[in-house]
């Protein structure tokens, strides 16, 4: 009895390891955020024993529904758009970079990375100041600030590489259905605003 309760124990132990829905050992669980609609909530993980740290979607109606979104070694933020088919994450790789990541939802909890953005608003960067060749600096920072709509996100960029060489909070509109840059604020602004007429 004793040898088929150990198999039945590593046996379990198997079937643990293998749930790709199942987290890993950790030493730290944060929640970190809820999506728009309540749909789910975001777990940070701090596993151990290398310290990575692992983003998880939950679903607010049964905890044991869960799927692993991304992992990570610093700080990230979550962006989610007000829809909910769209999701974006600043991940803060290093003390001198950030990267912008835009993820799709398939269907639930099950988003998939669709794009890093980061060079790409680089790139628009150039163009925008007529260069040739996109900025190259030291540090290179990529954030989301929000989304504006439901496919339209406001960017902030800067870099640094000395007092002769820096971009400081760039602001730029990336729509994720044309994949096209703007820095069109105003046109941004008139679609979201409905004034009724003075008197």
């Amino acid at each position: 009895m004793r040898i088929i309760f150990c198999l039945l124990v590593l046996l379990a132990g198997v079937l643990y390891a293998g749930d790709t829905n199942a987290p890993s050992r950790s030493s730290d669980i944060t929640v970190i955020g809820w999506s728009p609609l309540q749909t789910f909530y975001i777990e940070q993980h701090v596993v151990t024993p290398n310290e990575v740290r692992q983003v998880w979607l939950v679903s607010s109606k049964n905890s044991k529904d869960r799927r692993l979104l991304y992992t990570h070694s610093r700080s990230i933020e979550v962006f989610f758009s007000d829809d909910e088919h769209w999701l974006i994450i600043n991940d803060y790789a290093g003390s001198n970079i950030a990267n912008v990541l835009l993820f799709r939802q398939r269907k639930g909890l099950d988003y998939k990375q669709v794009e890093d953005i980061t060079d790409k608003a680089w790139q628009f960067v150039a163009i925008k100041m007529g260069r040739k060749k996109r900025p190259d600096f030291d540090h290179e920072y990529a954030e989301a600030l929000r989304w504006t709509d439901d496919h339209t996100i406001l960017l902030c960029l800067h870099g640094h590489t000395d007092r002769r060489n820096f971009i400081d909070d760039w602001l730029c509109l990336y729509d994720v259905n044309s994949n096209t840059f703007s820095t069109d604020l105003d046109k941004q602004n008139k679609q979201h605003t409905t004034l009724k007429a003075e008197p």
